[in-house]
């Protein structure tokens, strides 16, 4: 029983880690996908209202 017990008091940092760093990067890929899908439209936006405000 106490082996059992000491056995999983060191897996669960471990554990713990890994499920952080996880989110992490789950976080960090969303970030990254949403900063260029802004970029990408602000850069489209971008060059339909050029023609658009040289005509004008």
């Amino acid at each position: 029983m106490y082996r059992v017990r000491a056995v999983h008091s060191v897996l669960s940092p471990c554990l713990y880690l890994s499920n952080f760093s996880l989110k992490l990067c789950t976080l960090c890929a969303v970030t990254t996908s949403l900063s260029n899908a802004f970029h990408f439209s602000s850069v489209l936006c971008g060059k339909l209202y050029f023609p658009i405000s040289f005509t004008h």
